[in-house]
């Protein structure tokens, strides 16, 4: 979660970029020989569904999950052991969740 993201979207691609080289993400995945990993990572935005305490329920009546706060994700990383460029997503929303602005990156290259 990023609490208080950045308006500029440049900005916040470049706050998601320091954080999955600090630390490292490919050093608490075992790799095994003859394998391809694939790395997705999602940051949310905090707000009044996606408060910073928030915590996954999984009780009987009752099912909350992250992936279940797509309008609250404002970035997002792929990329793979196959193809080392890493992909990039970043978007301003509206508070409903509505996509105001996004922008894409492979590595620092923006991609209309």
């Amino acid at each position: 979660m990023i609490l208080n993201p950045p308006k500029d979207l440049k900005v916040l691609k470049e706050l998601v970029e320091k954080y999955i080289k600090n630390p490292p993400v490919e050093d608490e995945i075992k790799v095994i020989e003859g394998k391809k990993r694939i790395f997705y990572m999602s940051f949310y935005r905090e707000s009044d569904d996606l408060p910073r305490d928030w915590k996954p329920d999984e009780s009987y009546m009752n099912t909350d999950r992250m992936e279940y706060h797509k309008h609250d994700l404002i970035a997002s990383i792929i990329w793979s052991d196959a193809e080392p460029q890493k992909e990039y997503n970043v978007y301003d929303k509206n508070k409903e969740g509505k996509v105001i602005k996004r922008m894409h990156f492979i590595e620092d290259q923006l991609v209309e």
